[in-house]
């Protein structure tokens, strides 16, 4: 069985491995996650990777939610990785991620939302 969401999250920063995994979260038929070190804005930092996902309900704010609720439990940067559906992309610039890089991931620091 897939761990929940926060007990993973916890899980790997506590531990620090496993640092990735398919995780269950409402809203999500499939959702991959890790926790991760990234070189962002001039330095090294952890991140919440979201490099999987597949909502239940597209378009019905499952996504936003989420990022929502990480910002306001982990304060963490949010990392949606591999970003490859255009709508998504502009629902991140939208809600104030930032394209990393020019690669199509993007990453939202804490306090933006």
């Amino acid at each position: 069985m897939l761990p929940k969401f926060d007990d993973f999250i916890t899980q790997a920063l506590e531990k620090s491995w496993p640092s990735n995994s398919y995780v269950r979260e409402p809203g999500f038929s499939s959702l991959y996650v890790r926790v991760a070190k990234r070189y962002i804005e001039g330095k090294m930092q952890t991140t919440i990777d979201l490099a999987n996902m597949t909502a239940k309900r597209p378009g019905k704010g499952t996504f936003t939610r989420l990022v929502e609720r990480l910002m306001t439990q982990y304060g963490m940067i949010i990392y949606a990785e591999c970003v490859l559906n255009p709508r998504l992309a502009g629902k991140l610039v939208r809600m104030g991620f930032v394209q990393h890089n020019d690669s199509d991931s993007y990453y939202l620091l804490p306090g933006k939302i």
